[in-house]
């Protein structure tokens, strides 16, 4: 998968995902609005921090070409 193609996919995820998170919120009224965005950032965070760790690893040639 190229480069492009999972940055893409990344990105609709989390605005999927961002979607969802202000969906659930206002349904319960228990998290506010503040707090979901707090979590759609610590998600993107991970994400990051995922992606970096796998690319570290695939130059050290840990991980198999794709």
């Amino acid at each position: 998968m190229s480069q492009r193609v999972r940055l893409a996919l990344c990105i609709a995820s989390l605005v999927v995902l961002f979607g969802l998170a202000i969906t659930t919120a206002r349904l319960w009224a228990h998290e506010s609005l503040w707090q979901v965005i707090s979590l759609c950032v610590f998600m993107f965070l991970w994400f990051v921090v995922a992606e970096v760790r796998r690319r570290r690893r695939k130059r050290a040639g840990l991980l198999p070409p794709q």
